[in-house]
């Protein structure tokens, strides 16, 4: 087969049958192999030059179909009770064992215990959520669980005990099953939330100490009736966990607590030893049952990074090949990499880390836990502007074949983390509910408007705030009528109702705002796929603005933002000429503006609020040809720095930078070639700052090593560059 990489396939514009593709998570994985010196570099480069082939949408790294997708995440428990019989978990209510909460699992007076919520209570809201304007329903993990310990119960899912048979409170198979078909039959999709690191804590340690230890494991004891507790049998295997204490307890020095992070009990749940290729296997086994009987469209992946990279490898390609045997398309899997602020206030691990996951470990996209950070920091916390574009000037960081940030779950609050009412409440306690209300608008908008896949956290879309902290058991809100005193009279925002009754109100304020910005996505592909280009940052409170543009219809969307208080105008840069008019879209009005002198929008914005423009009419073509700048660090910088993951040195990745002069917006790509191998496709990026970043693995020990990078603007005028390093 013969490999054309010196241009762009020009014949596909033609529309002539386009070349076969590998799916993403299959170039993301032999690119991988590349990494770990398993892959021949001539069947590599035929790989990903075969897998990233310029088709329609132009490469393989850009979005994928995900980035079409609006998602709304429930937390089953606390959705809605549509089968009051099941609460008690299969206790029948005549044997007194029912009135043992920690028998039932059930006590509707306190937030760590069942309250009713099932697969039924879903069923029967689906029109609710369809009427958002969400696209996908994510639902925390439905196995059956331990029913209590230590003055809790598992009413959230993360606490397995039988992971072949759903949990008797959310109901039955079949009542999943109907669950299931009815989401599709509405044209939505469905992800699980999955559990693989650890199971529910039924292994004690004989000596009763649970500080971590590396070496040798604690002995082990297991009490009365739990030999044969886990399902499958296998699992009841000590010899199938680590046992060397919490995670917790290890070195706090380190980002990620040190070796107990991969190795530890999560909060005491029994540890799986992940690595083992029997563990793998097991996993692999448990959730393509689960795929192949109820159809889901994805994975979320819990607690992915104290999950070791030998596990990833062979369980993330695995799903998404199994779900194509199956005839499930675009199957999709994101994992949990969380993230948390430092002491100054930035993410602890930062966007070099969580891409981590997808360079290293075949994960097609990540939760972005650093876009809640910055986006709650921006519309909450009243922050710089400037804050916000440097993050997003980061996301270079994810540009691999088949992967981009585009791809990233986005959101603003989750069942762990708190909701953005609540954060706009703590870090604005002076202010009014209306003033809380603009806030979650305005941070829910820039979600929405934003590269990233939006995700709606039940219960937001009420206006639900929180108590106490705000997270964890805080944020998880019964949607029915509840008797939880945590939860009773909690401010709601967009009305003058408290927590405590039913919240299905698709008039409410908050609703309708979900309701425009899903819309507004669905109607204009450039929200969902576009590039997003930096346009204007305030140092202090005030205006942030950037553009959007689909390549297949080069026509400019701008976003701006204001989160001061106080109204703010400015004139934001755009890629028209003086005179062009700019139609506003949100909020929907009459209001159009007009581009000045060098093409500057003018736009007044009133405090806290967002507008969305989009010009009537295309970019106009660029009068002079572009041209580039390629940048390569010099050899020096190679092996510079290093670190460690999971017990193996990986080089730091670096940067391989382009620097554009053009009129007009356009796409980088990244090739490599090294000694005598064939030429390596690293990556594309469609926005400035324009830059991949690269493993020091892939270059062959021999020189030279031959950098290059193709342009590409949206009216077809190219350029290119190379650099040769001997």
């Amino acid at each position: 087969m013969k490999v054309e990489l010196d241009r762009y396939p020009v014949a596909l514009a033609a529309k002539s049958t386009p070349p076969p593709r590998f799916p993403a998570e299959v170039v993301n994985f032999i690119y991988f192999r590349a990494l770990a010196g398993k892959t021949p570099a001539i069947v590599l480069c035929a790989a990903l030059s075969w897998g990233s082939a310029l088709t329609g949408d132009n490469a393989s790294s850009v979005p994928s179909p995900f980035a079409d997708e609006v998602v709304y995440l429930i937390m089953i428990d606390r959705f809605h009770d549509g089968k009051p019989s099941n609460n008690l978990g299969g206790v029948d209510p005549r044997d007194p064992a029912a009135l043992d909460r920690d028998a039932t699992g059930f006590d509707p007076y306190d937030y760590g215990y069942f309250q009713g919520g099932d697969f039924a209570g879903v069923e029967e809201k689906l029109d609710y959520i369809r009427g958002l304007g969400v696209t996908a329903i994510w639902l925390t993990p439905v196995c059956e669980n331990k029913v209590a310990e230590y003055g809790s119960a598992g009413y959230h899912g993360y606490w397995t005990l039988d992971f072949t048979d759903t949990d008797p409170h959310f109901g039955s198979k079949d009542e999943l099953r109907a669950l299931v078909d009815a989401v599709h039959a509405r044209g939505m999709k469905i992800y699980l939330d999955i559990v693989v690191n650890h199971t529910a804590n039924v292994i004690h340690y004989a000596d009763g100490d649970y500080g971590f230890r590396p070496d040798p494991p604690h002995p082990v004891t297991i009490p009365g009736g739990g030999l044969r507790a886990k399902r499958p049998l296998w699992l009841n295997n000590p010899a199938y966990y680590h046992n060397l204490g919490d995670y917790m307890s290890g070195r706090r020095d380190e980002p990620l607590y040190g070796e107990s992070s991969l190795k530890g009990d999560f909060f005491g749940l029994d540890d799986l030893a992940t690595e083992m290729p029997e563990v793998a296997d097991g996993m692999i086994g448990i959730y393509a049952g689960w795929m192949r009987e109820f159809r889901f469209d994805g994975f979320r992946l819990d607690t992915a990074k104290h999950v070791d990279l030998a596990f990833w490898r062979a369980f993330t390609p695995a799903m998404p090949r199994i779900a194509r045997e199956e005839g499930i398309a675009d199957f999709r899997v994101f994992g949990e990499v969380s993230d948390e602020p430092g002491k100054d206030g930035r993410p602890l691990l930062g966007q070099r880390f969580l891409s981590a996951f997808i360079h290293e470990k075949a994960m097609p996209s990540v939760l972005d836990f650093d876009f809640r950070l910055a986006a709650l920091g921006f519309a909450a916390g009243g922050g710089p502007p400037r804050a916000l574009a440097d993050f997003f000037g980061r996301d270079g960081w994810y540009n691999v074949p088949g992967a981009s940030a585009h791809d990233l779950p986005t959101f603003l609050g989750n069942h762990d983390l708190g909701r953005v009412g609540f954060a706009a409440m703590r870090a604005n306690p002076g202010e009014s509910r209306d003033d809380w209300l603009k806030r979650s608008i305005l941070a829910h908008a820039l979600m929405f408007f934003a590269r990233g896949v939006p995700v709606v956290y039940y219960g937001d879309e009420q206006g639900f705030t929180g108590g106490g902290d705000g997270g964890d058991k805080y944020a998880r809100q019964c949607m029915f009528p509840n008797s939880v005193p945590e939860y009773r009279g909690e401010p709601v925002l967009g009305t003058e109702r408290r927590q405590g009754g039913m919240f299905f109100d698709s008039g409410s304020e908050p609703y309708g705002m979900v309701r425009e910005l899903s819309s507004l996505r669905r109607r204009h592909p450039a929200l969902r796929r576009g590039a997003q280009i930096a346009r204007l940052a305030d140092e202090s409170a005030g205006l942030f603005a950037f553009s959007r543009i689909w390549f297949d219809v080069p026509r400019e969307y701008v976003a701006v933002f204001n989160n001061s208080t106080s109204p703010r105008s400015g004139k934001i840069p755009t890629f028209s000429p003086a005179g062009a008019e700019y139609v506003r879209l949100f909020p929907d009005s009459l209001e159009n503006a007009v581009t000045e002198e060098r093409g500057l929008l003018p736009v007044s914005l009133p405090g806290l609020s967002a507008r969305l423009y989009r010009a009537s009419a295309p970019i106009p073509d660029a009068a002079a040809a572009p041209a580039i700048a390629l940048t390569v660090p010099g050899p020096e910088q190679w092996t510079a720095f290093r670190r460690n993951d999971d017990g193996i040195d990986y080089p730091e990745r670096i940067p391989l930078a382009v620097s554009v002069r053009d009129s007009a917006p356009g796409a980088v790509r990244f090739f490599l070639r090294a000694g005598g191998g064939g030429e390596l496709f690293l990556g594309e990026d469609r926005e400035p700052p324009y830059v991949v970043y690269f493993d020091p693995v892939l270059l062959s020990s021999s020189p030279p090593a031959r950098f290059r990078a193709e342009y590409r603007n949206v009216h077809g005028r190219e350029c290119g560059a190379e650099t040769v390093v001997e």
